[in-house]
């Protein structure tokens, strides 16, 4: 199905809500890919194979729509990824085991935009996790005992005295990169302090 008649916004496996993220904005600018107001441009940062080792560039600078992403056009004819993965750190090594869903990640996921740089988009078990969202303390207790089980352990790498008490007390302004495992159902964070 070419471009033109897609109308539905594409769906992203490890990423199943990027609006909500702000991974794509509104905007009737013309994709760079495929040259079409498709009414949607990419908002996270993108990772330059190109150079030497890996370049975070500017979105902005790409104008890509979620179709493009979606079908790896846009990583194909711009030379980048979207997300750093374990493979992302160590292509062509030998015996390099490969999680399930790892190219699907790298060039055909939007990368979830963040403050500071992104860590490598996680996988458990050989697979590739599934991005949740950014959340608060307040919003990481209503998902589940789980996922703010796993927001904390994230906390504990850098303050292991840290407690739930603390951090709802309102006086610490962190977020996580929720993830989770599709099978087991397992929540990984990653913290960001603004």
């Amino acid at each position: 199905m070419s471009h033109e008649e897609q109308t539905e916004f594409p769906e992203f496996r490890f990423f199943p809500d990027p609006v909500r993220a702000r991974a794509f904005v509104r905007n009737e600018d013309d994709c760079v890919c495929c040259r079409k107001a498709r009414g949607w441009i990419l908002t996270a940062h993108v990772l330059d194979r190109r150079v030497d080792g890996f370049e975070v560039r500017d979105p902005g600078v790409m104008g890509v729509c979620p179709w493009c992403v979606a079908d790896g056009s846009a990583a194909a004819r711009g030379g980048f990824e979207f997300n750093f993965t374990r493979t992302s750190w160590a292509e062509g090594g030998p015996g390099q085991p490969v999680a399930e869903g790892d190219e699907e990640v790298r060039l055909r996921t939007p990368g979830y935009p963040a403050g500071q740089p992104r860590s490598c988009w996680p996988d458990l078990d050989g697979r590739m996790c599934v991005f949740q969202g950014w959340y608060d303390w307040a919003e990481a207790v209503a998902l589940g005992e789980a996922a703010a089980g796993a927001c904390l352990d994230a906390v504990h790498e850098w303050d292991p005295e840290l407690t739930a008490e603390d951090l709802g007390d309102g006086s610490w302004d962190v977020r996580w990169a929720v993830f989770l495992d599709p099978v087991t159902g397992k929540f990984l964070a990653f913290d960001e302090m603004d």
